[in-house]
């Protein structure tokens, strides 16, 4: 019996989502940075002269900025790793499933640090964390076990 290789079965999946997810982050990205810095928010949340003001407004969204720009750096890299069917794309396809989840609870701790009054877990934040739950409870075995994604990513 011939062993499953090469770009097929599930991993069309994977590839879909490894094409979107750039994309999808790249949105984000520019979505969350671009009021803060064209609208005069960074100004608003960190002069200690604004009624806005709160001494962590400036590391929640430089630690949400970086965040998300390692992201956005982590699904190109994985995506050029599965394009050149790498064997070091596995691996690093665990570790960023993985640490996307405490990330987001990062997030939202920080958070709740600068909007006390706000719930830790919003509904975004509920989303968030769920899909990275299903996520790694999909994806990391299926890159363990998957016969595919041995006999695939050899390069």
């Amino acid at each position: 019996m011939v062993e499953p290789a090469g770009i097929g079965g599930w991993l069309y999946v994977v590839a879909l989502g490894l094409l979107l997810s750039p994309l999808r982050l790249l949105a984000a990205f520019v979505g969350t940075l671009t009021p803060v810095i064209r609208d005069g928010a960074w100004a608003t949340l960190t002069s200690p002269d604004s009624s806005a003001y709160h001494p962590l407004w400036a590391t929640v969204i430089v630690v949400e900025s970086l965040g998300n720009l390692a992201c956005l750096l982590a699904s190109i890299t994985l995506l050029v790793l599965f394009v050149k069917r790498s064997s070091r794309f596995p691996k690093l396809f665990i570790w960023v499933t993985i640490l996307t989840f405490p990330y987001v609870v990062l997030l939202a701790w920080l958070g709740s640090l600068v909007l006390p009054n706000e719930p830790v877990i919003d509904p975004t934040t509920a989303r968030q964390l769920v899909s990275s739950i299903v996520v790694i409870g999909i994806w990391v075995p299926y890159m363990l076990l998957s016969r595919r994604v041995r006999n695939t990513f050899i390069a």
